[in-house]
């Protein structure tokens, strides 16, 4: 056991949980600006007054291949990324959610349009969540933090279409609509309504407890 001032108490160990990502089709340039903008993120979420231990991981090719993207039904493909993910990360203290960054013109983005035509830049279900703005990390970043447990700060009819952009909240908040530098002031953390501050601790907490 270490002793003195290097003993670590199991209380004192903040557990991490991995998130996985996958980029389909992009260029070399955007998958660097995916890579650190997620990381810009990581970094961000370990601060006060949130400090949630998050680590975005690229998905290995060899799960990312077993997964259709070319289905046609967006919910298809979100049930099969859950499937393939409970399988394949039994053990693993990861997050059962993934985030696909891709083309604007993908096949799965124009799927995405399809089913929500007010989402001009990214979708989210229960299992994944699709970014098709690439060059906007606003975008990237709201579209992970559905994963992670955020809701949008405007409102949805019955049928999943926008019927109000809001914002429903007052605060600087990522969570809104199309959000960008005009809109939110990422140098002023935490650029986060309360409520949404609230729903990511309470997902975090709720999922390291079951790991």
């Amino acid at each position: 056991m270490l002793e003195g001032k290097h003993q670590i108490k199991h209380s004192d160990v903040i557990m991490q949980l991995l998130v996985y990502y996958c980029c389909l089709d992009v260029s070399q340039n955007q998958q660097a600006f995916i890579d650190a903008s997620l990381k810009e993120l990581e970094h961000i979420l370990g601060k006060s007054p949130l400090s949630l231990n998050y680590s975005f991981r690229q998905l290995p090719t060899d799960l990312k291949n077993k997964i259709d993207f070319d289905a046609d039904d967006l919910f298809k493909i979100s049930d099969n990324v859950v499937r393939i993910l409970n399988q394949e990360l039994k053990g693993i203290r990861a997050l059962l959610k993934l985030l696909v960054c891709t083309e604007y013109e993908s096949g799965l983005a124009k799927l995405c349009r399809n089913y929500d035509k007010s989402a001009w830049w990214g979708v989210s279900t229960d299992w994944m969540a699709v970014v098709y703005k690439l060059d906007n990390k606003y975008a990237i970043w709201h579209e992970t933090l559905h994963l992670l447990g955020a809701h949008d700060c405007y409102r949805k009819g019955k049928d999943g279409q926008v019927i109000d952009r809001g914002p429903t909240c007052n605060a600087n908040c990522v969570m809104v609509y199309a959000p960008s530098e005009e809109t939110v002031n990422i140098k002023k953390w935490p650029f986060l309504c309360e409520k949404n501050l609230c729903k990511l601790r309470k997902k975090f907490d709720h999922t390291a407890k079951n790991k």
